[in-house]
This record gives structure tokens, sequence and C-alpha cells, in this order.
């Protein structure tokens, strides 16, 4: 069920207490300037708390790029991420590094022109020199998935912009009443992963692996399993031996 009022890391974090039951002592509501004082000062305080608030943060933020994995949530083709889903390229350079927040690339741009994959032993079978050849606008690129790259077919004599359709992580990495990239339904389950991080913390009142294995099996039934790096490379031979694989790890 969404729970419409997780929005923010900070509404996580405290969801994810409540769920781990490691919350302060409740006094009465505060009702005078110091008793607000003070209650703002025990918040504060986290020495009897068993998982600090940057902990449930850090774990938030796996909870997130563990969601953007699984549910490949997260698309951009707008272009308009620089060295993300935008890059320069000077004449005379063919391959462009892929930003390592990027797992799927959709398409490929030479600056208008979408490009064509290919495979690279399809190319070698074509031709021995395509790695040299010059053109003025590369058609064709090819992945070089070891090293995480795109390699245009055909040196380009004069500058460009490669420009990706992906798939991606979260960019960055946030806290506090910041909001979360995917989209926030997926925010209730992210609860699930959470604990089941909170409940690897290698300490004597805090580890429990039945627990942490309860919340991953809960957090797999709702966003499911994640993908192996045997199914991604099937999914890539099955566009054939012409056509290059479209995925990065």
């Amino acid at each position: 069920m969404v729970n419409a009022a997780i929005t923010t890391v900070c509404d996580m974090v405290e969801h994810c207490r409540l769920r781990l039951d490691d919350v302060s002592p409740q006094s009465l509501t505060p009702t005078t300037n110091l008793e607000l004082v003070q209650a703002a000062a025990e918040d504060a305080d986290e020495s009897e708390l068993l998982w600090t608030t940057a902990e449930l943060e850090h774990y938030a933020n796996e909870a997130i790029k563990e969601t953007a994995w699984r549910t490949r949530c997260l698309r951009d083709s707008d272009l308009s991420i620089a060295d993300v889903t935008r890059y320069s390229v000077t004449a005379g350079t063919s391959a462009v590094v892929v930003d390592p927040r990027v797992f799927i690339i959709k398409r490929v741009w030479w600056n208008s022109t979408v490009l064509v994959p290919l495979s690279a032993r399809f190319q070698d079978e074509q031709s021995n020199d395509w790695r040299a050849e010059e053109v003025e606008s590369p058609e064709e690129f090819v992945l070089n998935q070891s090293a995480r790259s795109i390699r245009l077919v055909g040196i380009p004599t004069l500058d460009g912009v490669v420009g990706l359709e992906v798939i991606r992580l979260p960019l960055t990495a946030i806290s506090g009443h910041a909001v979360p990239e995917i989209p926030q339904p997926y925010l209730a389950d992210c609860l699930h992963w959470m604990c089941h991080l909170a409940y690897l913390k290698n300490d004597p009142d805090t580890r429990d692996t039945s627990k942490s294995d309860e919340y991953a099996a809960l957090f797999a039934s709702r966003v499911g399993p994640r993908p192996s790096l045997f199914q991604l490379e099937l999914e890539g031979y099955q566009q054939g031996r012409r056509r290059g694989r479209l995925y990065y790890f």
C-alpha cells in the first residue's frame, strides 16, 4: 500500500525508525518554550538509539538505488545531463566513456541523428579498418562493455555531441528533506530494504540475520528480484549477432 506521508528522506528515516522500534522514549507534548528546547535537545541526542540518523539516511539511499536497479524506473531521454546523457566530443575522438550510474542504454544520438547499434564482431567481419576510418557524421556505434564506453563507427572529423537515452541509478546521495528521484509510490517499499540493511549492522544489539532476510524477501515481493548479469546478457544476445548489446553493469 502506498503511504502518501512518505515523500522525503527524512520521512523514510522516521518511518524506518518506527518499524525498527528504535525511538526515544515519548514524553508529554511540549507546551512551554523550555519544554520545546528540551525536547529538541533530546531529539538531537542519538546516544541511546541503536541506529544513527546518518546510518538510516545511508540505508535510505541504498534502498533508493536498489529500487532503481530492480524496477528500472529512472529513465532519461532529454539529453540535458552533462556527462551522463550528453557528452561533448571533439574531432578525432571516437570513444566516449559512459557514466557509471548508467546501466542500460536505450538509444544513442550523434547530434540529432539516431545511431544504429552494431556488434564489434559484426564490424570486424565486415572491415578490418572500421576503427580507423574517418567520417564527417557517424551513423553507427559499438559498445565496449569492459571499458564502459561507446565507440563511434568512424572517427568524426568535426566536433559533435553524443546523446544517450538511458536507464540509470540516482545521480546523487540525498539527506534531510530532499525528495528522492524514484517515484513516490516506491518509497514505502524502500523501508523494507532499509530494515534489511539495518539488521545487518555488525553490533550485538542490532545484528539479526533472520529479520534481515525477512525484510529482503518483503522488498523483493514488492519491487521484484534483482536481475542477474546472466539475464541482462541474455537480453543483449537476443538482439542477434549484428546488433550490439545495450546493457552496462
